[in-house]
């Protein structure tokens, strides 16, 4: 063993300047300012986090540098996919979590519709005239209600919709854990306002030299024109994104966030519903019998 520091090496000769950072790192060498040599290029800062690997334009190094660097790209890129597999677990308990069950709600309402008197009925009523009209507003519009997937080939066919339709594009990667948990708020809001068209599209899919660090990304079009984007949504509105500040961010990006599904009617409303059927069916048969009885005098 030599005596001489930066030549510990046990009879293997550092090929790369990694390795022989790494060796001068191993045997305690500091430069002329008494600073450590070489370990900074290999000891990872606890306060930089695969974010900071990751998030860089992707580039096709070649050569040996070029080798190692796609391996640490690699080895980062796999760190935040296993926390963006966490995102998603965690995303679909919530939503199990949060399923209403059916028969405690209809308990409550048939409980309430009980202590109806008739002015709270006649408003009830007035409000299934208003369901009755809205629904028929809307019959003709698109009706979407789910987060599609688009790719490459099918991008501009998928944003060019009629002159009233919002559709906004989420452009994401599956390894970045915010980026998969705006796709769970995208889909819910889908389902929510089934009026606006809502897709993702993997982000190098849609353009190879795109620098991810801008992602999630949303982009917004209108009748296939485009109307505005916002880069870093996390950032935003926060790592969460809650359902309300998303809906705000939307609304402030230009779209029009309208349902096209009737309000469900709860069991209370149809039976009052079909009570008021009865009766104007029962009104019209008389009607109808008394101008029958005034044909025949």
């Amino acid at each position: 063993m030599s005596g001489n520091p930066g030549t510990n090496w046990n009879g293997h000769l550092p090929s790369t300047r990694i390795e022989r950072e790494m060796y001068l790192a191993i045997d305690g060498c500091e430069d002329e300012e008494g600073r450590p040599i070489g370990s900074s290029h290999f000891i990872a800062d606890p306060d930089a986090g695969p974010e900071e690997v990751v998030r860089s334009s992707r580039q096709h190094n070649t050569g040996v540098k070029g080798v190692i660097e796609d391996e640490r790209r690699a080895r980062a890129a796999a760190t935040m996919k296993v926390r963006a597999d966490v995102v998603r677990q965690q995303e679909l308990l919530k939503l199990k979590t949060m399923q209403v069950r059916p028969g405690q709600a209809v308990q409550e309402e048939e409980e309430d519709s009980d202590e109806d008197d008739d002015a709270f009925k006649a408003f009830r009523m007035q409000r299934l005239k208003e369901m009755q009209q809205h629904a028929t507003k809307i019959a003709q519009l698109p009706i979407f209600g789910r987060l599609e997937e688009v790719t490459s080939d099918n991008f501009v066919e998928y944003v060019e919709e009629g002159a009233e339709t919002f559709v906004v594009m989420h452009l994401y990667e599956d390894y970045l854990p915010e980026c998969v948990r705006l796709n769970f708020r995208l889909d819910a809001l889908a389902k929510k306002f089934n009026q606006v068209k809502f897709g993702q599209i993997v982000a190098t899919d849609a353009k190879a030299t795109i620098d991810v660090s801008v992602l999630p990304q949303l982009i917004v079009y209108k009748g296939g024109e485009y109307v505005s984007d916002k880069e870093r949504v996390h950032k935003l509105i926060g790592e969460e994104m809650p359902p309300p500040g998303l809906e705000d961010l939307l609304r402030h990006m230009g779209v029009r966030l309208t349902s096209g599904a009737a309000p469900a009617m709860s069991t209370a409303d149809a039976r009052l519903l079909e009570r008021y059927l009865e009766t104007h069916e029962s009104d019209d048969d008389s009607d109808g019998d008394s101008d029958d009885g005034k044909r025949r005098r």
